[in-house]
């Protein structure tokens, strides 16, 4: 049983809100609580990043899950001047539906290297000037300009002497598609089966991938 007066729920700026709660180490459902498990709550899914065990409770802080949009790799991302809209229906993953940019009418350009589209999301939002809703469930990611949008009626003031929201999640840099890559290019393709990647699927069976490079090797 979840103690009620520990739930807390964090909506964040940029849409990767958080869910906190408390539970009791003795507890029916607490050997369900694991890293990277998934739950569901506030009509969203989220993912455990972190468990925090005390004597007779458990703190579990999760995250809006966005690991649909870390399981590929783009060498190179370099699109061209375009909108929000269109840029994010470029990258998005199978199945998901894209919602709002239209008040973003000012087309912008990105050019990255070695990224997930994870990462070019997160970017467009500081280029753009935008922020996002998800929605895991259904699948559908909001464009939110924030300067079109209606004041929610929430509000945080400086009396609250609030520095930051944010944790550590003992998860939270979990990568199980890593590609690796030595000086221009080189690759371990031809001795790994054509695959520039190794993975390891013992601690989540989701494809997370990131990228490993370093040019002293040439062999």
């Amino acid at each position: 049983m979840v103690d009620p007066n520990s739930y807390r729920v964090t909506h964040k700026y940029d849409g990767q809100d958080t869910v906190e709660f408390d539970a009791p180490v003795t507890g029916r459902y607490y050997q369900y609580i694991r890293e990277e498990s998934r739950i569901i709550a506030e009509n969203n899914i989220y993912s455990i990043k972190s468990i925090q065990e005390a004597e007779q409770v458990v703190t579990v802080t999760a995250q809006v899950d966005l690991d649909d949009w870390k399981s590929t790799i783009n060498r190179e991302f370099k699109p061209g001047s375009m909108a929000i809209g269109t840029l994010v229906n470029q990258i998005k993953p199978n199945g998901w539906t894209v919602e709002g940019g239209n008040a973003q009418a000012e087309n912008k350009s990105l050019e990255l290297e070695n990224v997930t589209p994870y990462d070019i999301l997160f970017q467009a939002a500081e280029t753009y000037e935008i922020t996002y809703l998800f929605d895991v469930i259904n699948k559908v990611i909001t464009i939110i300009n924030p300067e079109s949008s209606q004041p929610s009626g929430e509000y945080v003031t400086n009396e609250l002497n609030l520095k930051q929201l944010t944790y550590t999640g003992d998860s939270a840099e979990l990568v199980t598609r890593l590609y690796a890559y030595g000086k221009d290019g080189l690759t371990f393709a031809d001795i790994n089966d054509q695959k520039e990647y190794v993975e390891n699927h013992s601690y989540s069976d989701k494809i997370i991938a990131a990228i490993w490079e370093d040019d002293r090797y040439t062999d």
